[in-house]
Order: C-alpha cells, then structure tokens, then sequence
C-alpha cells in the first residue's frame, strides 16, 4: 500500500506540474501572438501611413500640373485673345480706308458731272455764239 499511495502521489504531483507547465507553455504561445498580433497592427498602420502620404504627394503633384495646365491655357488664350483684337483693328482699318477711298471716289465723281456740266455748257454757248 504504500507503494501505491507513493504512485498516487507521484500521480497527483505530475499531474499538478504538467498543468502548470502546460498553463505557462499557453501563457507564452498567447504572449507570442498578441506581440505577434501588435507587430502585424504596428506594420499594417505604418503602412497606412505610408500609403496616405503617397497619396498626399501624388494629389498635390496633379494639382500643380493641373494649375500649370491652366496658366498654360490662359496664357494661350490670352494670345489669341490679342491676334483676334489685331485682326479686328486690321479689318477696321482697312473697312475706314475703304470708305474713305469710296468717299473721295464719290467727291470725284460729282466734281466730274459739274466738270461735265459745265463744259456742256460751255459747248452749248460756243454753240450759239458760232451761230450767230
């Protein structure tokens, strides 16, 4: 009996450790997975960071080529803004030197009929007088 109260005990106190070694064994597989479950969270917000940044960068690079391209067509439309004015004053003035050429044609042409007028006249009277 005392044999077997010796295995009892022994049984008892095995038991006793192998629990205990079994609680610290589990209590380290969980500490190695929430360091593990802490380094996967510290990666995945660095690489959040990261990605944001990136994309702040990216945002702010079309931006500045978006206002460049504006500068660039308001520039351009500002030229052809002036070569149309140019042409506009060109037409205007060709337009001012056409009626004046229309105008003096005009003046001419009525200091022709009275040049007309007056040498028929002036024929009618040569007429009479050769007549008499």
């Amino acid at each position: 009996m005392n044999a077997f109260v010796i295995l009892a005990i022994a049984l008892i106190f095995g038991g006793a450790v192998g629990y205990f070694i079994r609680q610290i064994i589990a209590q380290q597989r969980k500490s190695s997975i929430e360091a593990r479950l802490r380094k996967m969270m510290e990666d995945a917000k660095a690489g959040a960071k990261e990605i944001l940044i990136e994309a702040k960068e990216k945002a702010a690079k079309v931006s500045d080529e978006t206002k460049q391209e504006e500068k660039e067509r308001l520039a351009q439309l500002r030229r052809l803004e002036e070569r149309l004015l140019e042409r506009e004053s060109a037409v205007d003035r060709r337009v001012q030197d056409f009626e004046r050429r229309d105008r003096e044609l005009s003046e001419r042409i009525e200091k022709v009929k009275a040049i007309k007028a007056e040498i028929e006249e002036v024929r009618i009277q040569v007429g009479k007088e050769l007549e008499k």
